[in-house]
């Protein structure tokens, strides 16, 4: 789960958000950005409905012990990450202009 999270956004950053970073033209960035946050928030919806479809009927009679929770946590850690880096990659935008 973690490493399919990570991929999709990584995937969709690079496609959308990097392209459109290193144009010259403010107006392609400001929509590339766009595109990329309105990605990022349906995605982040997919995940959160994916991990309640998981957890309802698993909660309900989950193995003894902690590893159970472990598709959840991934899954919010894959989401996580990849944010963190492009937010390092518009900073570093931001800078430049």
């Amino acid at each position: 789960m973690l490493v399919l999270c990570f991929a999709v956004h990584y995937a969709f950053w690079l496609r959308v958000l990097n392209r459109s970073l290193v144009s010259p033209d403010l107006d392609e960035r400001r929509a590339g950005l766009k595109r990329w946050v309105a990605f990022a928030v349906a995605w982040q919806a997919v995940v959160l409905l994916a991990i309640v479809a998981y957890l309802f009927p698993v909660s309900r009679s989950h193995p003894p012990g902690g590893l159970w929770i472990a598709p959840v946590l991934a899954a919010v850690v894959g989401t996580a990450v990849p944010l963190q880096v492009a937010m390092f990659r518009l900073m570093r935008a931001l800078r430049q202009l």
